[in-house]
């Protein structure tokens, strides 16, 4: 759109124009004249209106004069005042009006005016009242001296102090220097402060102590220096968050709360409370709250990790917050329901019996609820508050049952609906069992007593009867009501050990998992028993904190208990009942969720001799190759032995125990037999054995004593990884790839399913690691020969490229280039490349794909060593033009480790292969890359 002003004007213009046109057309007139006389005309106007305009611009300036000066608003020329940076301020244009230097509100000019009115009334006022004090103690010193008030002699009239005021605001007078007072007070300071540094050395000398007793795990010598250290400077706050630590350690949270709050106490009083980020003070809210957690204080340990994180909120400090409030949650559920269970039990009538027809219908009312998920917000009609109170009742009443009589057919109906109220309770059910004291009950009834197992003396049986056979059924001399509530006892705690703070609860009860050991010892219980034990073992190890906990108290006796009840799998006369199925089955699912905590139970075999690793590992080992049993049965033992083995060969003492010939053997016979049942891509998604198996390879894989049995001289291990590698792109329909019968690879334009992905990327790391070694060996030459492998992994590349598929195309990527940087070393493998444009264009496929691609360093590093060896051929480098761009790419890109500077250093020196055909060379010119290659090499050089 055009201005208004701006048509007129152009209008007015052409009408003068036209006009003197016209004047001329029809006069005798000079036509020079006549157009210099205009000209001037218009210069006189337009100089005219440039400063009519200047006039109306800086009168319109002179109304918005802006400004924004220090002051305390005592003067008269500003619009709006900042109370908070002291601001005088005039044109402020936004609605409403902001203070440009902080951003908060302002205030005008009459309402500072009036702040400053009332500010000097309030002092005059403090003045008159010091006056009137000030007489009034000079009233009360005359009365003293005429003797109207009598005052004791030998004390502090305190009272008086009320009525003292100075006589001005100053204080006294300044000690003035060179005076013997104002150098004796200065050698007193820096006495003081000398003593104060000496004092402050000498404390972080202990605390250096502490710290280095505090890494050798020994906390009585760290909690020793750390007090040393608090004694020698009070205020030192870091001390006391070291020894906090330390009473953590050794369980002992009162005394790390009282350390963290000293730090807190001080930190308040030097800086009144304001915010800070100091990173000790964020270190003892964060161990108060972890010492609240201890003592089960929840709302306080809130409380505490609420501050730490509005401090400084590190992932750390978050996580541990969303616990808290978890926590907190279901301990306020818990306690509602349990408030709500014992007021209805109040105005219930109490029954000592049940009747048969009651129990049937409280067991057909709860059989027919559907298992709910875990929510407090659920509300499902005759499901919370019924259960909760029937609860509450049976558990009180078992609690309070005659122990000294045999179980009667009322306590163990009562136990089964208990067991089958966790089976299909919601959240709050089972934590109100804990509530209501359901485990210590339920202990009682499993193990026979109420007190806590001695595991000293529980070792010392098991080691005397290690020659009899642990697992064989036993006859006990009880009831079967007796063995009948055993078993619901310890159902309702496997279930009720569905959510994590019962788990918790029972990994740090002193009854529960010494209870668990005593039953697992040999002439105990029954095989039925003992399976339900593990079971429970195994929900306590689902939870983070449950397993660490387990592992650092119980974690030798947990080995010892689970090999030898796995033992038994050894003597192939025993036959594989339900009983036995179920305890082998939970105790390899113990094991495998045990070994997750790397810190815990790994370290436990560190300290354990090999002797005893490889009890733990043979009992394992000997479970895969079970042969009694149904087929599902046997299925299912190997998924949860190599599960285990999978978990546990992360540690190289157990994968030491595992390169043994005879149990490599078993694993690729595992794996092979897999591989014969895979005829087409559907059979990978629910494969957990082959799975596992490659887990327990890969771990293997890693050291050099293990790779000498995986990889020897017959090659099954790699035969088998290229069969399964077709299978899993939907080309083995024919026959299999170890009958040596050849077949052309055809490009399938179709993706494996994503439940494939995982498996593919196991047996091609598999492959990769074979080939390294193979190729050290000088054998891979002979893979070449009798195989067609590097085409697969080329038809590999060229799937991926068509179906991009995030971090699993990335990943395969990376893993091909390394196998071909491998085989690439290989004369043969060169001249197969170099015959074929299709595999050349491939490798070029390899610097291509997703985004994100050029930052996969080792995928760069491998296709450029691949590249360097085959771009000495001119033909070759011909066709691997496409390569250029995406090599110089990543000279361009930033990075200071090793890893990536050696990957640089061959993406230049496949650029100078390429460089030696002309139009690869104008290519490289043209994209800049020479420069890019010299500044590899000066960096090299330098």
């Amino acid at each position: 759109m055009y201005d208004p002003d701006e048509i007129n004007d152009f209008l007015r213009a052409a009408t003068r124009v036209h006009d003197v046109v016209t004047k001329l057309a029809n006069t005798d007139e000079d036509v020079d004249q006549t157009i210099y006389k205009e000209v001037d005309n218009l210069t006189k106007e337009i100089s005219v209106r440039k400063e009519e305009e200047l006039k109306k611009k800086e009168s319109s300036e002179a109304k918005k004069i802006k400004f924004v000066r220090k002051g305390k608003g005592m003067a008269n020329d500003y619009d709006y005042f900042c109370r908070v940076c002291f601001l005088e301020l005039k044109g402020i244009e936004t609605d409403p009006p902001k203070c440009p230097q902080c951003g908060g509100n302002v205030i005008t000019r009459l309402q500072r005016q009036n702040d400053i009115s009332a500010k000097v009334s309030e002092l005059k006022i403090q003045k008159e009242l010091r006056k009137r004090k000030k007489a009034s103690y000079l009233r009360h010193q005359a009365n003293i001296k005429t003797g109207k008030i009598q005052v004791q002699k030998g004390g502090t009239d305190y009272a008086a102090w009320d009525f003292w005021e100075p006589d001005s605001d100053d204080d006294a007078p300044p000690v003035t220097p060179n005076t013997p007072e104002f150098k004796a007070m200065e050698a007193d300071m820096l006495a003081r402060a000398e003593q104060r540094e000496k004092d402050f050395r000498q404390a972080m000398e202990h605390k250096q102590l502490g710290n280095g007793y505090f890494k050798k795990k020994d906390w009585k010598k760290a909690e020793e220096y750390y007090t040393k250290g608090i004694k020698t400077q009070k205020d030192a706050k870091v001390l006391y968050t070291n020894r906090a630590m330390v009473y953590l350690k050794m369980n002992k949270p009162t005394k790390a709360i009282k350390d963290c709050t000293t730090v807190l106490d001080i930190w308040e009083y030097l800086n009144d409370k304001k915010p800070s980020r100091d990173e000790t003070v964020v270190k003892a809210l964060v161990r108060r709250c972890q010492a609240y957690r201890s003592k089960r204080m929840y709302a306080e340990a809130l409380k505490d990790i609420q501050q730490a994180c509005s401090m400084r909120p590190i992932p750390y400090n978050k996580k541990l917050e969303e616990t808290c409030e978890k926590e907190y949650k279901d301990h306020v559920l818990a306690t509602q329901a349990l408030d709500k269970a014992k007021r209805k039990s109040e105005h219930k009538p109490t029954t000592d019996t049940l009747s048969e027809n009651s129990s049937a219908e409280k067991k057909g009312s709860h059989c027919d609820k559907k298992k709910l998920p875990f929510s407090s917000n659920l509300e499902v009609e005759g499901s919370n508050i019924g259960h909760v109170a029937e609860i509450y009742d049976i558990v009180t009443k078992l609690r309070d049952r005659d122990t000294s009589k045999d179980f009667s057919e009322d306590d163990v109906a009562k136990l089964k609906m208990l067991k089958e109220y966790m089976e299909t309770g919601t959240r709050e059910e089972k934590l109100l069992f804990r509530k209501a004291k359901g485990f210590g009950t339920m202990c009682a009834i499993s193990f026979g007593n109420n007190q806590p197992c001695d595991i000293k003396e529980e070792k010392k049986i098991d080691k005397k009867d290690e020659s009899k056979e642990d697992i064989e059924e036993i006859e006990l001399l009880e009831s079967q009501s007796s063995a009948n509530a055993r078993i619901y006892a310890l159902d309702a705690m496997v279930y009720a050990c569905d959510v994590n703070p019962n788990r918790q609860h029972c990994a740090k009860s002193k009854r529960v998992l010494p209870g668990i050991l005593t039953a697992l010892s040999p002439g105990k219980f029954e095989l039925k028993t003992k399976a339900r034990c593990m079971e429970l073992l195994v929900n306590i190890a689902m939870d983070e904190d449950a397993r660490s906990y387990v592992c650092k108290n119980y974690g030798e006796e947990i080995m010892e208990t689970i090999s030898r009840n796995l033992k038994g799998s050894e003597s192939k006369s025993k036959s594989l009942t339900s009983d036995r199925f179920d305890l082998y089955s939970a105790g390899l699912n113990a094991l495998c969720n045990l070994a997750h905590d790397i810190q815990g139970l790994k370290k436990v075999l560190v300290t354990q001799s090999i002797d005893n690793q490889k009890k733990v590992v043979s009992s394992v080992i000997a479970l895969l190759s079970l042969s009694s049993g149904t087929s599902s049965q046997i299925a299912q033992i190997q998924a949860s032995a190599l599960s285990a083995l999978g978990n546990l060969s992360g540690l190289k003492s157990v994968r030491q125990v595992l390169s043994d010939t005879k149990t490599i053997e078993t694993l690729n016979a595992i794996l092979y037999a897999t591989a014969l049942s895979m005829r087409k891509i559907e059979d990978f998604k629910n494969s957990e054995i082959l799975t596992r198996v490659l887990a327990v390879m890969l771990n293997l894989s890693i050291d050099s004593s293990s790779q000498k049995i995986l990889f020897r001289k017959d090659y099954n291990l790699v035969l088998t990884v290229v069969m399964l590698l077709d299978v899993s792109m939907n080309d083995a329909t024919s026959e299999h790839f170890l009958t040596e019968k050849k077949q052309k690879l055809t490009v399938q334009a179709d993706m494996p399913p994503p439940d494939t992905l995982n498996i593919m990327l196991r047996l091609l790391l598999l492959l990769r690691r074979g080939c390294k070694y193979l190729r050290e060996v000088k054998q891979l030459q002979k893979i070449l020969e009798g195989t067609n492998i590097l085409e697969k992994l080329m038809r590999y590349v060229r799937t991926f490229n068509k179906n991009e598929n995030g971090s699993h195309s990335i990943l395969t990527k990376q893993h091909i280039a390394g196998t071909l940087a491998h085989c690439i070393q290989l004369q043969k493998a060169q001249t197969q490349f170099r015959t074929s444009l299709e595999l050349l264009q491939s490798v070029v496929m390899l610097l291509q794909g997703p985004k994100g691609m050029e930052g996969n360093v080792d995928t760069l590093a491998n296709t450029a060593v691949v590249i360097s060896i085959l771009g000495s051929d001119k033909k070759a480098a011909k066709a691997l033009q496409g390569a250029i761009p995406p090599l110089i790419s990543a000279l361009r890109m930033d990075g200071n480790s090793a890893k990536f500077k050696m990957m640089q250093q061959n993406c230049a020196r496949a650029l100078a292969k390429l460089a030696t055909e002309p139009t690869n060379l104008l290519m490289i010119r043209k994209l800049h890359g020479i420069e890019m290659m010299a500044r590899i090499v000066a960096r090299n050089r330098s």
